[in-house]
């Protein structure tokens, strides 16, 4: 099978992709680390959703001669998004307002989902830590473990049985969530232009990973009794941690030049260790999705545990090739 990106043909080993699904959510993590997305999808000469690869699951690659992919900087993609987050609230709250039963489907929980998937993404590319936006009380970060909660309660009811709930109890954290979403892409489109002191960030993420090993180490109990709650928050904190370190990376790579290609640690490279990270987030969303509360501990405690081991001596390294 023949892959190009924009334009150019790349080589690419199958190894255990089963469906085009896989081959398009490897080359997504190869572009993630490069801090790249795909904007546009071609197989066969077929367009497809980038963001939509059911479609592609059923087709396995033996079956498929040719790939296109057309590639935009997520700085670009960031700012669609943001429009894109921003009108599809307001048409959920208008639902909200009319009672439409839609608001409460499945559907309508994927879009929330959505949301909440989009702003944590551009947190980590900006470095906006949601656990003190607006502010520590009321923060995103707390209001989307309440959303997230709430969404997992009403999904155990029948369809029919949903609204008067989510009427009640969901719809006032809608209420507070557009204008603080609202609040939050302003302050992205207001720190653009601003830059970081590098050392000062590379600092700040070394400091931070003994006590993300403490919280690895006890999310697998938070999950095997029963603390959901806890253990989704620790989660969204690791995986905020993670999105900044690769937005830490970067850019002191394109802003301070940074060779990140020639860092390696213990005879790995870099950017194969991120790609690997990115390639364990996959598997993550996946467990999330289909509940499996187990694989998640394993993936988080055995996975992602013993690959942050290796951070702070890539940090190091990082820090050094700045100050030469």
């Amino acid at each position: 099978m023949q892959i190009t990106i924009d334009g150019s043909e790349i080589d690419f080993t199958l190894e255990n992709e089963k469906s085009i699904a896989d081959v398009v959510g490897g080359v997504e993590n190869w572009l993630a680390a490069n801090n790249s997305m795909i904007r546009e999808l071609k197989v066969d000469g077929d367009a497809f959703d980038p963001a939509d690869r059911s479609a592609l699951k059923e087709r396995v690659p033996d079956q498929v001669s040719g790939l296109e992919v057309v590639t935009a900087p997520l700085s670009d993609i960031e700012v669609e998004n943001a429009v894109e987050v921003l009108i599809y609230l307001n048409k959920y709250r208008a639902g909200i307002a009319d009672q439409d039963p839609q608001i409460v489907s499945d559907e309508g929980f994927e879009g929330l989902h959505w949301i909440l998937t989009s702003v944590r993404l551009a947190a980590g590319l900006n470095m906006i830590n949601l656990l003190t936006f607006p502010e520590a009380e009321n923060s995103l970060f707390n209001l989307f473990v309440r959303l997230e909660t709430s969404m997992l309660k009403l999904k155990e009811l029948d369809p029919e049985g949903r609204l008067p709930l989510f009427l009640r109890e969901t719809a006032p954290l809608i209420d507070t969530l557009l204008p603080a979403v609202k609040d939050f892409y302003l302050l992205i489109s207001r720190r653009k232009e601003r830059d970081f002191d590098p050392i000062e960030r590379a600092d700040k993420c070394g400091e931070e990973i003994a006590s993300l090993m403490e919280r690895i180490g006890q999310l697998s109990i938070d999950l095997q009794t029963g603390n959901e709650l806890k253990a989704m928050q620790a989660i969204q904190e690791i995986t905020l941690y993670l999105e900044n370190l690769f937005t830490f990376v970067s850019v002191v790579e394109s802003k301070h030049g940074v060779d990140i290609a020639s860092i390696c640690s213990g005879g790995v490279a870099l950017t194969g260790w991120i790609q690997r990270l990115s390639g364990i987030g996959t598997e993550v969303i996946e467990a999330f999705d289909n509940k499996d509360t187990v694989l998640l501990g394993d993936l988080f405690e055995y996975e992602i545990g013993e690959e942050l081991e290796k951070a702070p001596a890539f940090i190091g390294a990082i820090k050094a090739a700045l100050d030469g």
